[in-house]
C-alpha cells in the first residue's frame, strides 16, 4: 500500500514529467547499485575525455555510470562532439545508450548532419544505429 502512495505522490510524477530521460537513467543506476555519487563530475569527465579523443576514459565514466547524452555548455550533446574526433568515441556513445537522435539545443543539428560533413561511414553508422533521416534542424 505505501508503494502505491509513493508512485502516485506528485513528486514522483513531476519528476518523471519533467526530465524522464534522467529520471529512467537514474533509476536504472540505481537498480544496478551503481549510481554515482557526483554525476556533474562523472559527466565532466565524460565530455573532457571526448574531446581529448581519450576512448579508455570514455568507457571508463560510462561504466561508472556518466550520462551517455550530456550536453556540453553550448548545447551540443556528447555524441555529436564525438563524431567530430572518433568513430571509436561514437560507437562507445552509441553502446552506451547514446540517443542518435538527440539534437544540439541552439542549432537542432544531429550528429547525422554533423557526421554528413565528416565521412560516410560516421553517416552509415549512426544510420544502423536508428538515425531519423527526415529530423530538421531549428532552420528545418
Amino acid at each position: 500500500e505505501k508503494e502505491s502512495e509513493l508512485n502516485n505522490s506528485p513528486t514522483t510524477k513531476s519528476t518523471s514529467w519533467l526530465n524522464f530521460g534522467s529520471y529512467l537513467r537514474i533509476s536504472h543506476l540505481r537498480s544496478k547499485k551503481k549510481f554515482p555519487a557526483d554525476l556533474g563530475k562523472l559527466n565532466k569527465k565524460l565530455l573532457h575525455a571526448i574531446e581529448k579523443k581519450n576512448e579508455t576514459k570514455v568507457s571508463a565514466a560510462l561504466a561508472d555510470g556518466a550520462n551517455p547524452d550530456v550536453t556540453d555548455k553550448n548545447g551540443s550533446p556528447a555524441l555529436i562532439n564525438a563524431v567530430m574526433y572518433s568513430e571509436i568515441l561514437v560507437k562507445l556513445l552509441l553502446d552506451g545508450g547514446a540517443d542518435v537522435n538527440a539534437m544540439n539545443k541552439h542549432n537542432g543539428f544531429s550528429a547525422l548532419v554533423k557526421a554528413a560533413s565528416y565521412t560516410e561511414t560516421l553517416v552509415k553508422l549512426l544510420l544502423d544505429h536508428g538515425a531519423d533521416v527526415n529530423a530538421k534542424t531549428n532552420e528545418g
